[in-house]
């Protein structure tokens, strides 16, 4: 992807808004809480030495709490997401994560336009503070959610479930709850959406999501490859 990074020390006006959390959380801390916990993180390594690993997140840069989504609409459906996957633990290859609902914001008010991958892409970088040498190893591709809703839903791999576990209809059950949020991005969201990166990235953030209006709203999760 084309990189048109914004300063993180730029004035909120100036840059995409990420509003997550019920707390102030900076990139770094949601780096260090999404990949695990102290000691963890979303990294790169550098390419000179495999051993040496970059923080994904750019210092500095501090997130909106998503009770602060100007859009009553975007902060609704975000809430509900939020409420559906409470103690839900996401897959992420390697290891598992807590999901949570997000909601950005275009820079000034601008217009994003939701066919235009290469600029949704990188509003969502820049959103999330993700550091130049990462931003080449992101990778981005439309999803139908009604055909994930088919499968296994929005983050589930097609293959994820014995046959037996298909037929546990417990609405507690995590692949239940996964099931129900989809179906909020079908009846919500257009353009759907997957933010990922290559295996460049060891660790990194994963985002799911549409738009609403000219927000764009969903989920960010995270894998591990290693």
């Amino acid at each position: 992807m084309t990189s048109t990074e914004t300063d993180p020390s730029a004035s909120a006006a100036s840059r995409p808004l990420l509003f997550i959390e019920s707390r102030t959380m900076t990139a770094v801390q949601l780096s260090e809480e999404s990949a695990g916990g102290p000691g963890t993180m979303w990294f790169i390594t550098e390419d000179d030495d495999p051993w040496q690993e970059i923080q994904l997140c750019r210092e500095g840069l501090t997130y909106k709490t998503l009770a602060e989504t100007p859009s009553l609409r975007s902060l609704t459906i975000a809430r509900q997401l939020e409420e559906i996957l409470d103690g839900v633990m996401l897959p992420a290859s390697e290891s598992d994560t807590k999901g949570r609902a997000f909601v950005i914001t275009s820079p000034n008010g601008s217009t994003m336009d939701p066919t235009n991958h290469n600029q949704v892409c990188n509003i969502c970088l820049d959103a999330l503070g993700i550091v130049d040498e990462a931003r080449s190893s992101a990778t981005f591709r439309e999803r139908d959610w009604t055909e994930a809703q088919q499968q296994n839903g929005f983050c589930y791999a097609e293959d994820e479930f014995e046959e037996e576990d298909l037929d546990d209809d417990d609405p507690q059950s995590d692949r239940s709850k996964v099931m129900r949020a989809t179906q909020v991005m079908i009846d919500e969201l257009q353009n759907g959406f997957e933010l990922n990166f290559d295996n460049r990235v060891i660790c990194g953030p994963v985002l799911y999501g549409g738009f609403v209006g000219q927000d764009i709203v969903g989920i960010l999760s995270m894998r591990v490859w290693t």
